[in-house]
């Protein structure tokens, strides 16, 4: 099974580019780490997750605890290893001698810039690591044992909350317990507030496109969404796990955030895994927030709010130029991209919003992710037949458009549920557009089959065929990127 983590490759290469940072450190490049798995011992290795308080720095931590009778005199004894999110390795050591199978308490690691204390049980089961310093900086490390039938990847990354006033990212890593591919667990490590707060979450519904595979990646235990609590509050996200079947060797890991699930005082936002692993080249991000933005429509933006019930409108908006009986939670930031019996004010049907022209030299795959969701009228939804939102490319300047994601009323008659159209047979038959936001993505290849003419660029637009009251659709947090 393919390796996606790239911090073992990393660790050796960057050790010879970093030669300022060892000779602070306490050992030299001679005494690396071993990287030996025992099941059953406290002399093992462990990998984890490592961050300030104050998220300025962050990383992915290896540690080993050596059986003293394995290492020469002349080597240190336990090890441990950052690889911070430039680049930069940090060493830490402690030289104290244990017995097999002994009680490991508050063993102490120290350097010029790092210390904390380590301790595990017997078996060198449920490590924990506390007193955590580096560079005067107050730091929690988080850390999972590695054994011979359960390899470990990490991620270090960052959120960005679009409703607190401030853009300063903020860490949010990951351990996954696995290679990374196909269904895995996680274990998060997220900053909120100066307070590290660790939490839980999956990886499942994995979708192979030859070049790269794309799963969802959300919070909780597949039962509860939950990812973790802040006092009486909840913590949820969800996402996409992205990595190449070939070469480069490398993943991504994004999403979106929330507190307070469907609440007025809701926080919100974004989160993405650094790019010493990501792979693929952004082309657009489009959050729909401010004025400055990277599509074009095929009619005027609008909304008849201003001399009717607002129920007509075709807009980038915050919810209060448009009826306030359209009830959408889960909004990311404060604005998006929302529309509702479009021709109920003149335009003709299908509408399109289009991110034209995007340069796709080199690149093999096309990944498309949305958040979308629809207004449920409390009743029933009222999606007909002839409905739909279509997201599509051409190669060729918008002669030939291919449709490569839909959502489809449930059946040819009338007021059903919207739903993703999983074989493209105009009826939706996959996941419920519901009224909170969900994030969705799909993949085209960029080929002969598929791109004959050679281009280098792509168009991609979202289709709408919404022409009656009530039936409607909202979209946000639009992200193209190539690989």
């Amino acid at each position: 099974m393919k390796k996606i983590s790239l911090t073992l490759v990393m660790l050796s290469a960057l050790f010879f580019l970093s030669c300022s940072e060892v000779e602070d450190e306490v050992y030299n490049a001679s005494q690396d780490l071993k990287y030996e798995l025992v099941d059953n011992s406290n002399f093992t290795t462990y990998k984890g997750v490592f961050t300030t308080l104050n998220s300025k720095f962050r990383g992915v931590v290896e540690i080993q605890i050596t059986d003293s009778n394995s290492v020469l005199l002349s080597e240190t004894v336990n090890k441990a290893t950052i690889t911070l999110q430039n680049g930069d390795i940090i060493y830490a050591t402690s030289n104290v001698l244990l017995n097999n199978n002994e009680i490991t308490s508050n063993l102490h690691f120290t350097s010029k810039n790092l210390s904390f204390d380590f301790s595990a049980n017997a078996n060198g089961n449920n490590p924990v690591v506390t007193n955590v310093i580096y560079k005067k900086n107050e730091a929690d490390i988080l850390l999972s044992k590695l054994t011979t039938k359960a390899p470990l990847t990490t991620f270090s990354g960052t959120y960005i909350c679009s409703t607190c006033g401030s853009s300063t990212p903020k860490t949010f890593n990951v351990i996954i317990s696995g290679d990374g591919t196909g269904v895995q667990n996680y274990t998060t490590q997220m900053v909120y507030n100066t307070v590290s707060y660790s939490g839980i979450g999956i990886q499942e519904n994995c979708n192979n496109s030859g070049t790269i595979t794309v799963c969802s990646a959300v919070s909780g235990d597949g039962i509860s969404n939950v990812g973790f609590t802040l006092g009486s509050s909840t913590v949820e996200w969800g996402g996409e796990m992205i990595y190449s079947n070939g070469t480069p060797n490398c993943s991504e890991l994004s999403g979106v955030w929330f507190i307070n699930k469907g609440l007025s005082n809701e926080k919100s936002g974004t989160f993405r895994s650094d790019a010493i692993s990501n792979c693929l080249t952004e082309l657009v991000f489009e959050d729909f927030e401010d004025a400055v933005v990277s599509y074009t429509t095929s009619i005027p933006e609008f909304t008849d709010k201003t001399v009717s019930t607002g129920r007509d409108y075709f807009i980038r908006t915050d919810g209060t130029d448009i009826s306030g009986a359209v009830q959408l939670s889960d909004i990311i930031g404060t604005s998006y991209f929302a529309a509702q019996d479009i021709d109920g004010e003149g335009a003709t049907l299908p509408v399109q919003v289009t991110f034209e022209n995007l340069d796709i030299n080199s690149m093999d795959a096309i990944y498309f992710s949305a958040l979308f969701a629809e207004d449920d009228d409390s009743s029933n939804q009222d999606w007909d037949g002839p409905d739909y939102a279509h997201v599509d490319y051409s190669f060729d300047n918008g002669t030939t458009w291919n449709t490569f994601f839909a959502i489809e009323g449930s059946s040819t008659g009338t007021n059903t549920p919207p739903r993703v159209d999983t074989d493209f047979d105009g009826i939706g038959d996959g996941t419920e557009i519901t009224n909170s936001f969900q994030p969705f993505s799909a993949v085209f290849l960029n080929n002969g089959l598929t791109n004959p003419s050679a281009s280098n660029t792509v168009s991609i637009r979202i289709e709408l065929n919404l022409n009656s009251g009530d039936e409607d659709i909202a979209f946000d947090n639009i992200v193209i990127r190539g690989l």
